[in-house]
């Protein structure tokens, strides 16, 4: 990296108009002016469009029809001027320094990839915590350590050398669930790329209900499908890993996410993840009885669920 590298900011937004500014101002605000902030709207209903309007002069607004965080970041990816990106969700705030440190962390150490730490933040009570892991690990060549990372930092903690998207292709478009996209991406690219770790945690993710991390059997869906994939792309990894490693992981994957389609009443996609945990792993009676009971009908599904939730209950 040299004097000559500029900022992108690519900030995704799906009917987020009521945290926009504060997360616009956080981006606007920085110690190192980004080149520009490019705001994709992914056919937002609420008065995201309307927000924007004083930031016309200030951000560079499209609009899209909605097709997903991944769509909507590779369109701000695909018109970025920048020679480097960085992303920010559209709920999330970046503390003054950070596009600086991460500039120059990049410029320190050569790496593709600069992430920093984060705090989960509940802007209501104003409470902040840090992840439940050291993300320190993360750092230099760390493809094996990060591939079976299960949580992912946001987006929001990322910067990208634009050359590297050159290299590996942009976020994936189908991974079902709607999320992992940018962890299925981060192991991409810490497969041909070092990272550089910041360890300073600046940036707010601001946990509220409309938030995807809320969900945990989607979560589970797409970490099945990320590694799947990745698995598929780097068969010598498999080896590495060793097969039944591999087999388990994926199977309990499969079996969270299957779980959870059951909780919330969607026994056809439930069907599906629990076929997919006895693909890989061992045949256990829960799995076959769950299974079995997404053949039943609706009612005496539900019937089910609830005699299983009192059961757990009973038991706590």
């Amino acid at each position: 990296m040299d004097t000559t590298d500029t900022v992108s900011v690519v900030i995704p937004a799906y009917n987020c108009a009521r945290y926009l500014p504060e997360t616009i101002e956080s981006a606007l605000s920085q110690t190192l002016s980004p080149l520009e902030v490019i705001v994709i709207d992914d056919g937002s209903t609420d008065d995201t469009s309307a927000v924007l309007t004083r930031y016309e002069r200030r951000i560079q607004y499209v609009r899209q029809r909605n097709m997903g965080i991944s769509a909507a970041r590779n369109a701000g990816i695909r018109i970025a001027r920048g020679s480097l990106i960085a992303f920010l969700d559209a709920d999330d705030i970046w503390y003054p320094s950070m596009l600086q440190r991460q500039c120059e962390a990049l410029r320190r150490t050569g790496a593709g990839v600069a992430h920093t730490d984060f705090y989960n933040w509940n802007a209501t009570t104003g409470e902040k915590s840090p992840p439940s892991r050291d993300n320190s690990l993360f750092d230099g060549y760390c493809y094996r350590k990060f591939f079976w990372n299960e949580t992912g930092d946001p987006a929001s903690a990322f910067m990208v050398r634009r050359s590297c998207f050159d290299m590996v292709g942009l976020f994936d478009e189908a991974i079902p669930g709607g999320c992992c996209e940018d962890l299925e991406m981060w192991t991409r690219l810490a497969r041909r790329f070092p990272f550089t770790y910041i360890d300073a945690p600046l940036v707010l993710r601001r946990q509220h209900e409309s938030n995807i991390t809320r969900h945990s059997e989607r979560i589970a869906e797409g970490y099945f499908w990320a590694k799947q994939r990745a698995l598929e792309a780097d068969p010598e990894l498999r080896k590495e890993l060793g097969e039944k490693v591999v087999r388990a992981r994926l199977a309990q994957s499969a079996f969270i996410a299957g779980y959870g389609y059951f909780e919330r009443g969607d026994g056809r996609i439930a069907r599906r993840y629990f076929l997919q945990s006895l693909r890989y792993g061992r045949v256990r009676a829960r799995t076959l009885a769950l299974l079995g009971s997404t053949y039943l009908p609706d009612k005496a599904r539900e019937r089910l669920r609830a005699i299983m939730r009192g059961h757990r209950t009973r038991s706590a």
